[in-house]
């Protein structure tokens, strides 16, 4: 009896090795060969201020083992801290006070797979005679 042709979630040398002796007759084989993309590194907490603005590309903190392309969205859980995407760059504004406010960027393929940093964002109100020219922008 020889083994049914199907989808399998078997990836890279180790699916060729495994399909090459299936002994498929006739049948189509499709080998699912999607790996998802990978977090790499721990994007960092921030400490913000209203009004300020910082930035990251998140192709160094995601990475595809197939070099994929990658597309990315990012999320707040709060309205003091807003975020967008620009290609593959993260833009973050501290819009008014908010404490360890949670954001989330996520990369997802071609295949629709995705992966996902998520770090805190804590905003203060700037105090009187702040030098604001040691923050992260």
């Amino acid at each position: 009896m020889s083994p049914r042709c199907r989808k399998s979630g078997v990836t890279g040398l180790v699916a060729l090795l495994v399909v090459s002796g299936a002994g498929c007759e006739g049948d189509e084989l499709v080998v699912d060969d999607c790996f998802g993309p990978v977090a790499l590194g721990k994007m960092p907490d921030l400490g913000m201020l209203i009004g300020d603005t910082a930035s990251a590309s998140l192709a160094d903190y995601f990475g595809h083992p197939f070099g994929y392309e990658l597309s990315y969205t990012a999320s707040s859980t709060s309205p003091a801290v807003a975020v967008s995407i620009s290609g593959a760059d993260l833009m973050i504004a501290a819009d008014e006070e908010g404490d360890y406010v949670l954001v989330v960027a996520r990369a997802i393929d071609p295949c629709d797979e995705s992966a996902a940093h998520s770090f805190h964002v804590s905003v203060e109100q700037p105090q009187p005679g702040t030098d604001r020219r040691g923050l992260h922008s």
